[in-house]
């Protein structure tokens, strides 16, 4: 899984039929499945991924399990 720079999270990676997987710094991996590619690529693209992630995946209120 790729790593980002952020104080949150550690590392993002989106895969076609999976969504969207976060890890985050305190070492939990959730799965956001309903998230879109456009959606990952607006966050990694970002100057802030951290907050993007909680603009644009945790508020934008997309259901997630934790694997980890």
């Amino acid at each position: 899984m790729p790593a980002v720079v952020s104080s949150y999270l550690a590392a993002l990676e989106w895969k076609d039929g999976d969504g969207l997987v976060a890890q985050f710094k305190n070492g939990r991996v959730a799965k956001y499945p309903d998230v879109t590619e456009d959606v990952y690529q607006a966050v990694i693209g970002s100057s802030s991924v951290g907050s993007a992630f909680d603009q644009l995946v945790k508020k934008a209120g997309y259901s997630f399990s934790y694997l980890v």
